[in-house]
């Protein structure tokens, strides 16, 4: 029941009130969702590796620009939406990307993805210094 009072305290009017809550149980985790690059992708050393992903809380609405993303080789890799990076460690590296709203629930991406950083290898076959000194020879000798 509430009552209505006057200046002085004197209760003026009662009447019955239903109280309801809209709101849910509290302080909900928002959803991450990575995007790019997909799961098991493979990179060459010094390629440019872009990352995107996309973070939604049910209070506070789009989060992405406050995503943080992790390798778990090369540690922090920037924030953001979306990153770009050249410099990823040879290697088997698993990205996460996570993000915090303002009442203090964290998530992390679901879709942790792992790339794979390959080294750069000479192509198989003779070094090309031997290769030119046997075209200078045979030149050499058909002069002769």
């Amino acid at each position: 029941m509430l009552f209505i009072v006057n200046a002085d305290g004197v209760p003026s009017r009662a009447a019955f009130v239903k109280l309801s809550s809209t709101g849910g149980s509290g302080n909900q985790v928002p959803t991450v969702q990575i995007t790019t690059p997909s799961n098991n992708e493979t990179f060459t050393e010094g390629a440019t590796v872009s990352f995107s992903g996309t973070a939604i809380d049910t209070e506070e609405g789009y989060l992405t620009s406050s995503l943080g993303w992790v390798s778990s080789l090369d540690g922090v890799i920037g924030s953001g939406g979306s990153v770009t990076t050249t410099s990823l460690s040879v290697g088997s590296h698993s990205i996460m990307a996570s993000v915090t709203d303002l009442g203090g629930a964290g998530a992390t991406g679901a879709a942790n993805v792992t790339i794979h950083v390959t080294s750069i290898t000479a192509p198989p076959g003779p070094p090309l210094i031997a290769i030119a000194l046997n075209l200078m020879l045979d030149t050499w000798q058909q002069m002769s």
